[in-house]
């Protein structure tokens, strides 16, 4: 016979709520971001990103360094993280600035309008382990600068690239008399890291040297194709370069 609800209720030990999150007035519980005595919580850092070599695409691997203290045998975690670009937390020169303007706008606004931008989601699993282990999270970068992160990316030379990564997911454990259990990764949890600006810019580079990405309409791409052949001009590079010479343009 199953027990009654308000038994199984009142034998859940309740987690502690952060102070800045609102009092649940529909009678479900507090929400739970605090792991209970004897569940695994895992400590997630960033510690290092490379370009993956020979890859098909460009593509970073981040170094993901997992921690659990609670001496648990954790059979297998399922992670999912969003990564945000925090531009405000870094400083910017006079060409960055004004390269940066079409994204944020004036630079006198970047406090409110520059505070976080959405990169990429990505999903990592990770195996069998006791105590500690290593993932990689690799992502995918796109060189269309016409996406508001490679244009970031494209605009930001030199020093460091502020990074927030945000994780969610399931860990299942090995819980008492070896049984499965399952615990959520807690909402709140998240990494910083900082990127070099130079680490996505020379991983570019080595797959589209002295080349950018921009989208066109098809019908665009006709009348440049018409335009080049006009010309003679021998790629489109050097007809839209013909074309841009006969323009005069204000800096």
């Amino acid at each position: 016979m199953s027990e009654p609800v308000d038994q199984v209720r009142r034998s859940e030990a309740p987690h502690q709520r952060p102070p800045e999150v609102e009092a649940d007035t529909a009678e479900r519980g507090d929400p739970e971001t605090a792991r209970r005595p004897g569940e695994p919580g895992l400590t997630l850092a960033i510690t290092g990103v490379e370009a993956v070599p020979h890859a098909a695409a460009p593509t970073l691997a981040f170094t993901l360094e997992v921690a659990d203290r609670s001496g648990r045998e954790i059979f297998m975690a399922g992670l999912s993280v969003q990564i945000q670009i925090e531009p405000v937390k870094r400083s910017y020169d006079a060409e960055e600035k004004a390269k940066l303007t079409e994204l944020f706008g004036d630079p006198h606004r970047w406090s409110i309008t520059a505070q976080r931008m959405h990169w990429t989601s990505e999903s990592v699993l990770l195996p069998s382990f006791t105590g500690s282990t290593t993932a990689r999270i690799e992502v995918l970068c796109n060189y269309d600068v016409e996406l508001a992160a490679a244009k970031y990316f494209h605009s930001v030379t030199e020093g460091e690239i502020p990074l927030a990564f945000h994780f969610n997911g399931s860990i299942y454990y090995s819980g008492d008399e070896g049984r499965l259990q399952v615990v959520q990764v807690p909402w709140d949890t998240t990494a910083a890291f900082r990127m070099r600006a130079s680490t996505w810019r020379e991983m570019i580079e080595a797959y589209y040297p002295f080349r950018g990405w921009v989208p066109v309409h098809t019908d665009t791409l006709d009348a440049l194709q018409r335009l080049k052949a006009r010309l003679g001009a021998p790629t489109f590079d050097a007809a839209i370069s013909e074309l841009l010479a006969k323009e005069t343009f204000d800096g």
